[in-house]
């Protein structure tokens, strides 16, 4: 009489299904299952090979600095994600125009002598692109808006931070085409 472990079986359907498991992952990443890097799909402006130019930025704000700033953000992630070429004057296949609605920059937290600990920044815009012939509108991207706290009032770096994370999020949007 042969004494088997309880054991071998089990050992053994391990495999199996480890085995199974393996070939269905080698059967998706053949068959690619339809996943694309965001870079790939096209936007709102084309794929990279129209041109574009910013038009105007509206900036009722007392702050004038953060004009610039947008600016010089908005050109840096449509060039990083190569989503069109750019223009600083003339005919353009493409013209933005980007409307700040509010730049605040309150005290948040004070310490018990009315110190302020804390600063509330706070950033909202619209961005709209216009066919550059007909200057008509193709996509808006309604107010968006974006917050950050910092430790010192008007931190350029924070300001910074605040206007690429907003920037990143109203490109991402360009290249939402559902």
């Amino acid at each position: 009489m042969k004494i088997t472990s309880l054991t071998t079986p089990f050992r053994h359907n391990g495999f199996l299904r480890f085995f199974w498991c393996l070939c269905f992952a080698f059967i998706l990443i053949l068959s690619g299952c339809g996943y694309q890097r965001a870079t790939k799909f096209p936007s709102v402006i084309g794929d990279g090979t129209k041109t574009v130019r910013i038009k105007s930025v509206d900036n009722p704000t007392m702050n004038t600095t953060i004009g610039y700033l947008l600016r010089s953000q908005l050109r840096e992630e449509i060039s990083a994600r190569h989503m069109a070429k750019w223009v600083d004057s003339g005919v353009s296949d493409y013209t933005l125009e980007l409307k700040i609605k509010q730049f605040t920059d309150r005290g948040e937290t004070f310490d018990d002598t009315f110190n302020t600990q804390l600063y509330n920044i706070n950033l909202t815009l619209n961005l709209i692109v216009y066919d550059g012939v007909s200057n008509k509108k193709v996509w808006e991207s309604g107010y968006i808006s974006e917050t950050d706290f910092s430790e010192r009032l008007i931190d350029r770096d924070n300001s910074e931070e605040l206007a690429t994370l907003l920037m990143r999020r109203i490109v991402d949007q360009m290249k939402n085409n559902f």
